[in-house]
């Protein structure tokens, strides 16, 4: 699969995974940008069914961390575990299910707006100071100036789908919200 032939959005999500695992480059100027952080690298496996089937195409994600286990070189203490991406129609009934059995769990979902929108969630802390947030939502221009090089069946497909962000509340906790994802988004 390739970018420029991806049609559906199973298709971007196959992309998407084999970009993550490394045997795809990335989309030229349009996310995802250059290479995965090597924190991400532990959450392949967990990432990948959703990917792989179109059920949960990630956008971004990082791993949940205490202090102690510094992130981005240092420059995060603390991280609360996130995934954001793109879902079906079809699935979006069950992922506010999972909120409803797991009360740590915090779900967003959007359909994109004429104008992005950050409704943003703190996921990352610097010293007690809140400093990376998740949420935003790619509105149709956006969705456009980011996809648009790709075929036009999937962009159309972009625009109806929705945008969803999953996120541990508690912070630090790095054993829930991925097991979930493997099991739930298959």
């Amino acid at each position: 699969m390739d970018w420029y032939l991806a049609r559906t959005l199973q298709d971007l999500g196959v992309c998407t995974q084999e970009w993550l695992e490394g045997r795809l480059e990335a989309m030229h100027g349009n996310p995802p940008y250059g290479n995965v952080h090597a924190e991400s690298r532990r959450l392949l496996p967990y990432l990948a069914p959703g990917n792989r089937h179109g059920t949960l195409i990630t956008i971004q994600s990082q791993p949940g961390c205490l202090p102690g286990n510094r992130s981005w070189g240092g420059m995060v203490d603390t991280q609360r575990a996130a995934v954001q991406g793109f879902v079906p129609e079809y699935m979006l009934r069950p992922v506010f299910g999972l909120s409803r059995k797991r009360p740590w769990l915090s779900v967003r979902a959007r359909k994109p707006r004429p104008r992005s929108e950050n409704y943003t969630f703190p996921v990352s802390k610097q010293r007690g100071r809140e400093v990376t947030w998740f949420g935003h939502t790619m509105g149709v221009t956006e969705l456009a100036w980011r996809y648009g090089q790709l075929h036009p069946d999937l962009l159309i497909e972009l625009l109806q789908t929705w945008q969803v962000l999953l996120v541990d509340q508690e912070w630090g906790r790095n054993d829930k919200l991925w097991p979930m994802l493997r099991e739930q988004f298959v």
